[in-house]
């Protein structure tokens, strides 16, 4: 995936309810958009067992879409 650009992974956190980096929105095509650094959270090679999630350029594909459940 050639629009990967950040080079910290996305990790889990303890919510600190200041935003920032931890403002997400659920937005269009159901991709989850990180506000502080204004990517969305995508695939990358799904079908791997190698496979992982990283931040990226939002396009809408199908690697960003996601389902909020519950």
């Amino acid at each position: 995936m050639s629009e990967i650009r950040s080079s910290d992974p996305p990790r889990l956190m303890k919510c600190h309810g200041s935003g920032g980096s931890q403002q997400w929105t659920l937005g269009k095509s159901n991709r989850l958009y990180q506000v502080s650094v204004g990517q969305c959270l995508a695939v990358v090679d799904p079908v791997s067992p190698k496979g992982y999630v990283a931040m990226a350029i939002c396009n809408g594909s199908q690697s960003q879409q996601w389902q909020l459940e519950g």
